[in-house]
């Protein structure tokens, strides 16, 4: 899970001195802690550790990260989104720890909730887990007012229960005018005043209708920016144990559906498919990806498939991700990332590494037209890639196709009925004689008939490999002057090796 700086900010403010430059935001975006070495390349979403300001080259353009400095901050605040400068008391190790305990605070949230939704939908459970991280109560009722699950610990404070009373909240809750507790960009969370306290909340919608409020009200410690990303994330798994589905009105939402039309064949009619594309910004002259996520879980229908479909979401806003044949399929527009699929691929890698997931990704394509062919790209790499792979995370299906077209054609008949049979003959031969004349007519394929490239390889004389060739012409008959026969002859050593034989 990604912390803020934000929390870095709570959980290091009463153990240093710190000061502060730039906005602390909440956005939950910080991925890893990296020791500064003096580069000038600095990634945006990460934290760097800074023992000497001065040491460090400015980065062209500003990072939206932030720097945790030992002494002077220098010039890093023009190039930093946030800095922390710490006196010089403190060793960038320390802070390093520091950093650490509140990702492994946070991942032991993120994991408790997962285990709870895994388990069943324990509300209740969610709310409490999540109380002693927002520091604050937890409130989720219904569109009629009624608690459905409140901070156990906080259910019997008295200035708590005019909040609990389905028929005095609607009158106890106004509009918090100030906004000074809604997290910039962050539209699903919106302040209020509750009983004059301020609070957060998140409406969850079922099919485009109001069904419930998730709130947590400012009572033990004052509502900070970063408490919104909290409460929208505990939000998304409250949403998926109480079995809530996708607002069917959203445009991600028709966009996934129009997806899965193209894949089931409901979606046939190629002007239809593109005028609906259109609106809602995706342009035939676009170029995309597709990809295939496999889950190993033992009951794909369960909301653990419906949270990781959910997470890459959010992991990659204005894409399509959606469920299809028992897996994910994200369908990525790199028009939304200058046309850089390595960005796409290496984003979507870390994803999948920190989720032990696997996926078959297809080459870049553009139109609408060939997409489910696309789709079977990918599907043909997550079938082929992990049985050759199996500890790699994702597989393209570039590098799998000549072991797709390879298993494709032994379907119906066995390598060695398909191979060249002079090969077959040539094979015999070595076993027979110990010779090494099956293994030489490969090199020299290999190396397009070149005789001293072919001899150098083989670590033999010139005039050893010309007395080999001949040998190789005796026993078969092949000529070995005709192209077509070169490329046959190639694709029968492929077919055998990957056959085992």
């Amino acid at each position: 899970m990604k912390i803020s700086a934000d929390l870095i900010h709570d959980a290091l403010e009463g153990r240093y001195a710190i000061s502060s430059f730039g906005h602390i935001g909440g956005e939950l975006s910080l991925e890893k802690v990296l020791f500064a070495r003096g580069q000038d390349v600095f990634r945006d979403g990460q934290i760097y550790l800074v023992e000497d300001a001065s040491a460090i080259s400015l980065p062209p353009k500003r990072a939206a990260s932030v720097a945790l400095v030992v002494g002077d901050a220098g010039r890093l605040p023009e190039r930093f989104e946030t800095v922390f400068a710490f006196d010089g008391g403190v060793s960038v190790f320390e802070l390093h720890n520091a950093v650490q305990e509140v990702y492994a605070r946070c991942a032991k949230w993120d994991e408790c909730l997962q285990d709870l939704l895994n388990k069943g939908s324990d509300v209740q459970a969610m709310i409490d887990a999540s109380t002693p991280v927002l520091g604050n109560p937890l409130i989720l009722h219904d569109g009629n007012f009624t608690s459905i699950a409140v901070s156990d610990v906080y259910r019997d404070e008295p200035a708590l229960l005019p909040v609990l009373d389905n028929k005095r909240l609607p009158y106890l809750m106004k509009s918090d005018k100030s906004g000074r507790n809604r997290s910039r960009g962050r539209g699903d969370v919106v302040p209020l005043s509750i009983n004059d306290r301020h609070a957060l909340y998140v409406n969850l919608s079922q099919q485009g209708k109001f069904k419930y409020r998730l709130i947590v009200i400012e009572f033990s410690r004052e509502l900070t920016e970063g408490d919104a990303a909290l409460l929208e994330h505990l939000s998304l798994f409250i949403q998926l144990a109480i079995g809530l589905v996708l607002n069917e009105s959203t445009e991600e939402a028709v966009l996934s559906r129009i997806m899965t039309g193209i894949l089931s064949g409901e979606y046939s009619d190629s002007r239809y498919i593109e005028q609906q594309l259109n609106g809602l910004g995706w342009q035939r002259e676009h170029t995309f990806i597709c990809a295939k996520v496999f889950a190993d879980i033992l009951d794909f229908r369960n909301r653990t498939l419906h949270f990781i479909c959910d997470s890459i979401r959010s992991a990659f806003a204005e894409q399509c991700v959606f469920e299809y044949d028992n897996c994910i399929v994200g369908v990525f527009n790199l028009a939304f990332y200058d046309g850089d699929a390595d960005r796409i691929e290496t984003a979507l890698l870390g994803f999948l590494q920190d989720n032990n997931l696997k996926a078959g990704v297809s080459n870049v394509f553009s139109g609408f037209e060939n997409f489910k062919q696309y789709y079977q790209q990918a599907s043909a790499a997550l079938d082929v890639g992990p049985r050759r792979k199996p500890y790699t995370a994702m597989h393209r299906f570039r590098d799998v196709v000549e072991a797709f077209l390879l298993e494709s054609c032994m379907t119906r008949l066995p390598a060695q009925m398909l191979c060249a049979p002079e090969l077959l003959k040539l094979k015999a031969h070595d076993a027979k004689h110990r010779t090494d004349l099956y293994r030489t007519l490969y090199v020299f394929l290999k190396n397009n008939l070149r005789s001293v490239n072919t001899a150098k390889e083989l670590f033999i004389h010139r005039s050893t490999f010309l007395y080999r060739l001949d040998r190789i012409r005796e026993i078969t008959g092949l000529c070995l002057d005709d192209n077509v026969d070169m490329w046959y002859l190639l694709f029968s050593f492929k077919l055998l090796e990957y056959a085992g034989q």
